[in-house]
């Protein structure tokens, strides 16, 4: 990251975004905006049954060792130096274009245009009682967080409490999302051949993703539900080092007081696999009960998994014993025993044991 901005920060490169609702009550859960890494190349291919000779490629160029905007206008119709190439009969010739970092906007795809602007009507509404407080007028956000910082620490352990003043608040303004590129950035609209130009027609690029396995880790996400607000209240990541059947592993979470409703989602791109859960209560007596999930495949250890994919979720619910109240549970202790796979270890998997794909392959498109 250090090597792609050397040469400048682009305003709104990075932010991070939460959605607010009328409710005030309702806790904050920012997220870091992200980005997909794709490279553009062009395919050209000599379909005839004679070398070709290409002199030169004729497009637009823009762009250089600086991370920017992608839709910078760039100098059109200009011949790209890239050298004289010959083609052998069925040869293809790969032409890179563009080293790009496209925004991804999660809300996008999950939140609909009327939700989106009652979203914003709430927001203003927030921003606007703000700045008509009177000033000196303190605003106060209690945390729960593991992160150690010099905030004023709350009355629990791992709180903290925030206070801004109304002075300090600025008038709302939405980031904008945006995609980059980083280097030289060509835009492929012909060939010179021998003098001859041919205008490429304008298409729609192939897409093809790829998942990359890197050394940072993911796992599910845990939810539980306060019952009291009536919503799901996220948790964090569970079983964070189990990255695999060799690693699997069983992880105690502690909340306060009665929780009957827990929810495991697997929010990332890899498979998860629970073996077990189960739940013990602590009371205010201090004694302890074990309770056992409404999932019979959840009930025993025994290497027979529920399996969560990309986007699958399971509710793991429990009931209190006979003749104790929900009063009476001072904390409640999830254990979850499992692991998770990514995807892109999985697919590495699958092609370390099964032969590649043999013959010729002709592609006649751009590909992104």
């Amino acid at each position: 990251f250090q090597y792609l901005t050397a040469n400048g920060w682009p305003e709104h490169l990075l932010h991070s975004s939460t959605a607010i609702s009328a409710d005030g009550c309702i806790a904050l859960n920012f997220a870091v905006n992200s980005y997909d890494f794709e490279v553009e190349i062009a395919l050209v291919q000599n379909l005839s049954s004679k070398p070709l000779s290409i002199a030169r490629l004729i497009g637009s160029t823009s762009g250089g060792a600086e991370l920017r905007s992608t839709d910078l206008p760039g100098k059109a119709g200009v011949p790209i130096s890239a050298g004289e190439q010959v083609l052998q009969p069925n040869e293809i010739l790969i032409i890179p274009l563009r080293l790009g970092f496209d925004g991804v906007d999660t809300a996008e795809s999950t939140v609909s245009a009327e939700d989106r602007a009652l979203e914003q009507k709430h927001v203003e509404a927030r921003s606007r009682a703000v700045q008509d407080s009177k000033s000196g007028t303190k605003f106060k956000l209690f945390i729960n967080t593991d992160i150690k910082n010099k905030l004023k620490r709350g009355k629990e352990p791992n709180s903290y409490e925030i206070v801004k003043t109304r002075e300090s608040f600025t008038p709302h303004a939405a980031p904008v999302q945006k995609s980059y590129s980083f280097g030289p950035q060509w835009s492929l609209a012909g060939l010179d051949l021998g003098g001859e130009r041919v205008d490429f027609d304008k298409v729609v690029p192939d897409q093809v993703a790829l998942t990359v396995g890197g050394g940072e880790g993911s796992c599910p996400i845990l939810y539980a539900w306060r019952d009291e607000e009536k919503r799901w209240e996220r948790l964090g990541k569970i079983i964070h080092n189990g990255v695999s059947r060799l690693k699997q592993q069983t992880e105690t979470i502690a909340y306060d007081g009665w929780v009957s409703r827990f929810r495991i989602v697997e929010e990332e791109l890899e498979r998860s696999h629970l073996d077990r859960a189960r739940a013990i209560i602590v009371l205010t007596d201090g004694s302890s009960r074990e309770l056992a999930p409404d999932n019979p495949a959840l009930l025993l250890r025994d290497g027979r998994y529920v399996e969560l994919n990309a986007d699958d979720e399971i509710e793991v619910n429990f009931s209190l014993p006979v003749g104790v109240a929900a009063a009476s549970v001072r904390e409640t202790r999830l254990i979850v025993t499992g692991y998770y796979e990514r995807y892109s270890a999985l697919l590495i998997e699958r092609f370390s044991r099964k032969p590649r794909l043999k013959g010729d392959v002709s592609v006649r498109a751009g590909l992104r």
